[in-house]
């Protein structure tokens, strides 16, 4: 099995790597594959937009929500996993992102479309509309009538 790095809660990674190594994989912090675990809570997804790791990447992640592994996926790591309990997922995806495998364990289609999306992300990240507006070219009330769309086709 190839060599893997970890990223994530300390703890977690230590947990991972164990197990890992284990199955037969070896854990060294310069190797080619990264298992980037999503704990806490959307840290897979900061680590993705502002600090991606180098090289094929393996996301791991209890969020079942369609739209936040839409989000993951875009990102382009080479294996996106979902679930809680994922340990027999994890080993095979390490062999899988070896030889170059892609794929996203998506729990299903996301509701809303990518504009919604990346409205609603930048929203949670505390920017306003005014961004939007220059973005999209709109004005006051439509940027801020699609912005109550997005969070209303959100549920």
């Amino acid at each position: 099995m190839p060599p893997f790095a970890g990223c994530g809660v300390p703890g977690l990674v230590r947990l991972t790597a164990a197990y890992l190594e284990a199955a037969g994989a070896r854990c060294a912090p310069h190797a080619p594959l990264r298992l980037l675990i999503d704990a806490p809570p959307t840290f897979a997804s900061c680590q993705l937009a502002c600090a991606p790791p180098p090289g094929p990447t393996i996301v791991v992640t209890g969020n079942t929500c369609p739209e936040y592994v839409a989000d993951l996926w875009e990102a382009q790591p080479a294996i996106v996993i979902v679930g809680d309990d994922v340990q027999a997922d994890v080993i095979a995806a390490v062999r899988r992102a070896s030889q170059g495998e892609r794929y996203c364990m998506a729990p299903g289609a996301p509701r809303l479309r990518p504009g919604d999306r990346a409205v609603l992300r930048m929203l949670a990240l505390g920017g306003a509309t005014r961004p939007l507006q220059l973005r999209y070219g709109s004005a006051s009330k439509p940027c801020a009538t699609g912005c109550l769309q997005s969070t209303a086709r959100s549920g």
